[in-house]
């Protein structure tokens, strides 16, 4: 059993259309709402990747009927706590000039007493689980330091934890040393409090943090793939992975898919893994996030399409060279 906990859930309400004009009427050509947020998306990943799943976090309100409804479908064991509030919507504008547009809702806030049977519920799942993976924002009424406790709590009870959030959630997560985080670029510019504009200082980043006690560090960095290191006897290595491009449909839930895919091939890893395992499992998180694209509901990704993909992932292995 794999534990998802998402704690900012939301619907997913995707608009396509020509364009978009800030300050004018917008007239949208297609809506569709789908059960989203960054953990459910990986939830529904995990799921048609055939690995069994209990989701739990927090819902309220129609909204958050409707996204229990859909997991629970899927084949998920839900133990989600619920809210007074309604859980958020996301907007996701696609036209047909390129543009991605995201507007997010900050979603309800939580009380202390539903903040309680959350914990609760996250120690039930915790306790036939062999991997949790926190993903996403956290809503309001939860300090910033949330993730850290719950890191915190997994890895007493033997659970290997896994964190993909951002700003202080992820500076704060990172300081109870979770086995892998997946920042972006710009996430862990934010953690090493400096621009990374060229792949050495990706690269020399990557190393600080796992000499600072991180085992897993995977940086997406979009079009580009993904890298990550690996200590080796004599320092570390570098590895990438970039997949080849494909028409793009909606990139928002590529990270997530990818969380997934790392999340399957390193849950009953080695504590350190090796260069193969780690090449192996960057392969398929690229392959799988690029085939994500192609489609418009997050996180619900062709087999046969990622399996295809994969074959033209191209994979680096370099010694890290030091500070730059």
């Amino acid at each position: 059993m794999i534990t998802t906990v998402t704690l900012n859930p939301a619907i997913d309400r995707t608009m396509t259309g020509a364009s978009l004009l800030p300050g004018r009427v917008n007239r949208m050509e297609t809506v569709r709402e789908y059960a989203g947020g960054k953990g459910v998306n990986v939830t529904k990943m995990l799921r048609r990747l055939g690995e069994e799943v209990t989701g739990v976090g927090f819902l309220g309100g129609f909204t958050g009927r409707f996204i229990l409804h859909y997991l629970r479908e899927l084949g998920v064991l839900c133990d989600y706590t619920e809210v007074p509030g309604a859980t958020r919507t996301t907007l996701n504008l696609l036209t047909a000039d390129g543009y991605v547009t995201e507007i997010l809702e900050p979603g309800a806030s939580v009380p202390a007493n539903c903040e309680e049977r959350f914990q609760r519920s996250f120690k039930r799942a915790l306790a036939g689980s062999r991997a949790a993976v926190l993903s996403g924002s956290l809503p309001a009424g939860l300090p910033e330091d949330y993730y850290a406790g719950l890191i915190r709590f997994g890895k007493e009870q033997g659970v290997r934890m896994f964190l993909d959030a951002s700003g202080a959630a992820l500076a704060k997560g990172v300081r109870a040393a979770p086995f892998l985080i997946k920042p972006n670029t710009k996430e862990l510019e934010y953690l090493m409090g400096k621009p990374l504009r060229r792949q050495e200082e990706l690269a020399e980043a990557i190393v600080t943090l796992m000499e600072r006690g991180l085992p897993c560090v995977v940086v997406s960095r979009g079009s580009r793939g993904l890298m990550t290191a690996v200590k080796q006897p004599e320092g570390y290595e570098i590895i990438t992975a970039s997949a080849p491009e494909v028409p793009v449909v909606n990139t928002v839930g590529s990270g997530d898919v990818s969380v997934a895919l790392l999340v399957q091939e390193l849950a009953d890893a080695p504590d350190r893994p090796d260069a193969v395992r780690m090449e192996r499992a960057l392969r398929r998180a690229a392959a799988y996030a690029s085939a994500n694209v192609t489609t418009m509901e997050s996180g619900v990704v062709s087999e046969e399409t990622a399996e295809r993909l994969m074959g033209d992932v191209k994979t680096e292995r370099f010694p890290f060279c030091g500070k730059s």
